[in-house]
């Protein structure tokens, strides 16, 4: 039949899609992989994340992988079973024991790394063991490092975990029902008939977690929760919101918002909000003079101390004496036409003690000396704004070394 191909004992199922050929998982017996084809052509080729079907005596259950596999054939063939309901529960745990080793009363979660076994975890409870093992195959092997607490959602069920040299510790997980985990924070949120009703975000479990068991007091009393909330967190002042940690403030004017920064402590946010009204809500140029890299530069809008560099500039000097004389002169007789930063430093930005090659958004390479910036800016020009590929360079008869950093980015330094 066509797209079925016998090899090693098993029909696999392939297709030739825009001029690649890709796989669609081996089957054991031809009935079934014949069904398979069927099925995939009726739906156009698009796989399933899993599908239970009956040939023969037995139900089969195929899935899709990808996140299971590092395989090319993302659809793949999980197993059989005489009864719909144990199909169910193939589809539902996939990878059946792979990676889960039987020690005593509990299972180890381990993976073969580099010839040698990596423990992950060890876990009493069966179906702690199954989610455990999903959730790091959803993180492609590579646990944080540093030591966190985390709360973590598997299909239905929600863990607090603590990962600590690249192994996973259940912490107490008795109740977190209503808690959900947001990007930063944690919220907590209930399903009352067909609508879900919030109870606002939480900087830490410990908060939420009090806050949830409040409401469960007062039987998810709207009134009383917004008292005691008002209590615990008492209102920003005006213009001033929390966000990620920080004081933001920001203006609602004219149906448009406005943020005139954010700030670590309240009392600078204050501070800000009042200068602001002071001066009528209005932004006004702000004039400085920048050392940059031992050039001291006249610049509008840009931060003393802000070490990335500016695209614009109306006056230059090696002395902070002459530059500060002439910023005075310009406040007296009107400023110049800027000067474009045209050459010198084109697509170099300075990061405390590193320069990095920009270009459009993409770091190309890096240093930690400006010379040796300029250098691997030049050798970027030549390769078109590329990437630098790991290897050797000389340049006016001086050998330099690309190597890669952990995170993948091009380091250059002289050999």
């Amino acid at each position: 039949m066509k797209y079925i191909y016998y090899k090693g004992g098993k029909y696999r199922i392939r297709k030739t899609i825009q001029g690649k050929t890709r796989d669609f998982g081996s089957y054991p017996t031809e009935d079934v992989a014949e069904y398979m084809v069927d099925y995939l052509v009726e739906h156009d080729w698009i796989i399933p994340p899993y599908h239970i079907f009956h040939v023969g005596d037995s139900y089969h259950v195929v899935a899709d992988m990808t996140k299971y596999s590092s395989s090319k054939a993302r659809l793949q063939y999980v197993g059989s079973a005489s009864s719909q309901e144990g199909a169910k529960q193939l589809a539902c745990n996939p990878l059946g024991e792979k990676y889960l080793n039987k020690i005593n009363d509990g299972y180890n979660i381990t993976k073969t790394v580099k010839g040698k076994s990596v423990s992950y975890g060890y876990f009493k409870d069966h179906q702690v063991a199954y989610d455990m093992r999903d959730y790091i195959i959803s993180c492609e092997w590579q646990l944080p490092t540093h030591t966190n607490e985390y709360l973590i959602h598997i299909k239905e069920n929600q863990y607090i975990i603590r990962i600590q040299n690249g192994k996973i510790k259940l912490v107490n997980n008795d109740d977190l029902q209503n808690i959900y985990k947001t990007k930063q924070s944690y919220s907590i949120s209930r399903i009352v008939g067909k609508q879900r009703e919030n109870y606002k975000t939480y900087p830490t479990l410990e908060e939420a977690i009090s806050m949830r068991n409040f409401l469960r007091e007062h039987n998810w009393n709207k009134e009383s929760f917004k008292e005691e909330y008002n209590k615990r967190y008492p209102p920003l002042p005006e213009y001033i919101y929390k966000q990620n940690g920080k004081y933001v403030v920001r203006r609602f004017w004219k149906g448009m918002s406005k943020t005139y920064g954010q700030y670590n402590t309240l009392r600078e946010a204050e501070s800000r909000v009042q200068y602001m009204m002071e001066h009528d809500w209005k932004t006004h140029h702000n004039i400085n003079i920048v050392n940059y890299d031992g050039t001291f530069y006249i610049t509008k809008n840009v931060n003393i101390g802000l070490v990335t560099p500016f695209r614009r500039f109306y006056y230059a000097s090696d002395s902070r004496e002459k530059a500060e004389q002439m910023l005075e002169r310009f406040k007296l007789e009107g400023f110049p036409e800027p000067f474009l930063v045209t050459n010198r430093y084109r697509y170099i930005i300075r990061n405390r003690q590193v320069y990095y090659v920009f270009y459009r958004g993409v770091k190309l390479c890096y240093t930690r000396s400006l010379s040796d910036a300029f250098v691997a800016r030049d050798l970027c020009e030549l390769l078109g704004m590329r990437v630098l590929v790991p290897d050797e360079y000389v340049v006016d008869d001086v050998v330099y070394n690309v190597s890669l950093n952990p995170w993948g980015t091009p380091f250059l330094r002289r050999a």
